[in-house]
């Protein structure tokens, strides 16, 4: 449904984002040729994700106002929902909030498994960046998630690589 909508002006997409999806996107904000698979999306005003960003399976996303994602990202998680993966993990969000005036720049990718905050006026910037909210526990033999959090006012440059429980 919502690659057919890609076709559709602005105008006309985000209120049928709204309807159909439950989407609260604000008027001021803007979804450019992207698809948003999330079960919760906010969108607050000035808020921007550019073309060419997929995010899939995730819980919940929140751009606060003038916040911007760029071109060419890949944001993905495993939804708490999914009980199966992570059962060590009892309080796991898979959501990606993004602060005000803060950047995500072009061709990044993104695990929002164990959840990633970005604080206000901060940028990733460059591109080729990784954010891994997941990965082996080799002493349990299994999969853990933890959160990936940058605070206010940072700056993560070109192909940086932050690691699950990493806070700047």
């Amino acid at each position: 449904m919502q690659f057919i909508l890609l076709f559709f002006p602005w105008a006309i997409r985000r209120p049928l984002m709204n309807y159909l999806f439950g989407f609260d996107l604000s008027s001021g904000s803007k979804i450019g040729f992207s698809i948003i698979l999330a079960d919760s999306v906010r969108m607050e005003e000035g808020s921007v994700i550019l073309g060419f960003t997929f995010i899939n399976t995730i819980d919940r996303i929140c751009l606060r106002s003038f916040s911007k994602i760029g071109k060419r990202n890949w944001i993905t998680g495993l939804s708490s929902k999914n009980k199966n993966s992570f059962r060590l993990n009892d309080n796991r969000r898979c959501e990606l909030i993004i602060g005000e005036h803060s950047r995500l720049t072009d061709g990044h990718i993104i695990d929002c498994t164990g959840g990633v905050t970005i604080g206000s006026f901060s940028t990733i910037a460059g591109n080729r960046s990784q954010i891994l909210t997941h990965s082996i526990d080799y002493t349990k033999c299994v999969q853990m998630a933890e959160s990936v959090y940058i605070g206010d006012y940072c700056f993560i440059g070109t192909s940086s690589i932050l690691l699950k429980g990493s806070r700047i």
